[in-house]
């Protein structure tokens, strides 16, 4: 049986929620966090700032923003359309 997406630890700014809300609501001091994603910014770590500088280890993994693009275009019929 698949789990609600709310209950997945993925996030997508959509339709698996906000990511920022939840990694504010499941960071405590001393965590250690890994981040996989094509659009983690400095932007993103400053407005999470208060929250990250309470964590003892943060691994990011970025992706290729084209990818995502392409993906993004993919999933939503881009694909099927003639050009």
């Amino acid at each position: 049986m698949d789990r609600p997406p709310h209950m997945s630890g993925i996030r997508d700014n959509h339709a698996r929620g906000n990511v920022a809300e939840f990694l504010k609501s499941h960071i405590q001091e001393g965590s250690r966090l890994s981040v996989v994603s094509a659009f983690f910014t400095i932007y993103a770590y400053e407005a999470l700032k208060a929250f990250l500088d309470r964590i003892d280890h943060m691994d990011v993994l970025f992706g290729d923003p084209r990818f995502m693009c392409s993906l993004y275009s993919y999933k939503n019929g881009a694909h099927l359309r003639s050009e």
